[in-house]
């Protein structure tokens, strides 16, 4: 795993602050891949872990109604 990689933590910021940190994570994995890199299998679960992590904090805070 090259030492650039940074593990994603949702516990500090706030549910509003939430959707940045995902959207950051999504662009460093944009520049990522126009570099070449390949995301694995873990790389994804990292993204869809803080994804839905995310989404429960917005509808908890009645941010995004639930399905």
């Amino acid at each position: 795993m090259p030492a650039s990689r940074r593990y994603i933590s949702t516990e500090s910021p706030s549910a509003t602050g939430l959707p940045e940190v995902l959207d950051t994570q999504l662009e460093e994995w944009e520049d990522r891949l126009e570099e070449g890199e390949v995301p694995r299998f873990g790389d994804l679960t990292l993204l869809e872990s803080l994804a839905r992590k995310v989404l429960a904090a917005l509808r908890k805070k009645g941010l995004i109604a639930s399905a």
